[in-house]
């Protein structure tokens, strides 16, 4: 019987990535300019700090909508406690 395919086989490992004191009008020009729907957060050291998303981002549109200007900070918005899967689970057990 052929092995299952693993999330190691559609995950992608060339990540675009983005720091906690980026501009978070930066990361949304970031995201849409890469055209993905999130990005890792790290420091200096390339450790993982968090993840911001497009859900994080749509909190901009909750601040802005008293015609706001929105400002603020990656670290502001991101998800500190990402839920992760290993490489080599199922893919379709992943699903």
């Amino acid at each position: 019987m052929p092995a299952q395919p693993t999330v190691a086989d559609f995950m992608v490992t060339d990540l675009y990535t983005l720091t906690p004191d980026t501009d978070i009008r930066d990361a949304v020009d970031f995201l849409l300019e890469h055209k993905i729907s999130g990005a890792p957060v790290v420091d200096e050291t390339g450790a993982l700090l968090g993840v911001i998303s497009e859900k994080d981002c749509l909190k901009l549109l909750a601040k802005g909508a008293d015609h706001q200007r929105v400002a603020g900070t990656v670290a502001e918005y991101m998800t500190t406690d990402p839920e992760t899967l290993p490489s080599r689970m199922d893919i379709y057990f992943a699903a």
